[in-house]
């Protein structure tokens, strides 16, 4: 009887031991990474200012993701820049790759030593897009292909969140009204002339 209750008693200690280490990784916080603009409405010919930021994470060993950059938008690429002293801080093991056009806005670093742990908010790519003659409509800067490692090489669980602005036509002022035809009219009668409108 004796050995029957320590076998179930070990059996129990065992599966509680097993599930104080797994639910820890199972319940992971999802790492978020986001894209936000200075404005969330423009209009054509308008220049949109966008950060990329990764929020809190632990021992993160690489990152590597694409711009994802939607129709009637136009990156220009002399904007794009990481913050100074980033390579630093989160621990790089060489040059951050800078998205351009020329990788098809490809952004990818991988940790040297010990990566980054941060608390809070850190961002990792600055750059700014002119809104297209006759775009409108809601228009999404996201990040795509995205792959996020701690330093084991495991991949992390994340959110991606993009960054949503509303174009709409600027509006025009009307600078005169000129009718086009001369009318005659009698008391009593109502008559429509044609006219147009400048610009």
């Amino acid at each position: 009887m004796n050995k029957r209750i320590t076998s179930i008693v070990l059996s129990l200690v065992m599966l509680f031991t097993m599930l104080a280490t797994a639910v820890p990784v199972l319940a992971a916080t999802p790492v978020e990474l986001k894209v936000t603009a200075d404005t969330t409405s423009a209009n054509p010919g308008d220049t949109i200012n966008y950060k990329v930021s990764i929020g809190a994470v632990t021992d993160m060993g690489g990152l590597e993701f694409k711009l994802d950059i939607p129709s009637g938008l136009t990156v220009d690429d002399s904007s794009i820049s990481i913050p100074d002293g980033l390579e630093t801080i989160i621990d790089s093991d060489g040059p951050i790759i800078v998205p351009t056009s020329s990788n098809k806005y490809y952004w990818l670093y991988s940790a040297q030593l010990t990566g980054y742990t941060g608390t809070s908010d850190l961002v990792i790519l600055t750059f700014s897009c002119k809104v297209d003659d006759g775009t409108t409509g809601t228009k999404a800067v996201s990040i795509k292909d995205v792959v996020l490692i701690d330093q084991s090489v495991d991949d992390m669980p994340l959110n991606v969140t993009g960054a949503d602005v509303n174009v709409t036509a600027a509006p025009v002022a009307v600078t005169g009204v000129t009718i086009d035809e001369t009318l005659s009219v009698n008391i009593g009668q109502t008559k429509t002339p044609s006219f147009t409108v400048a610009p």
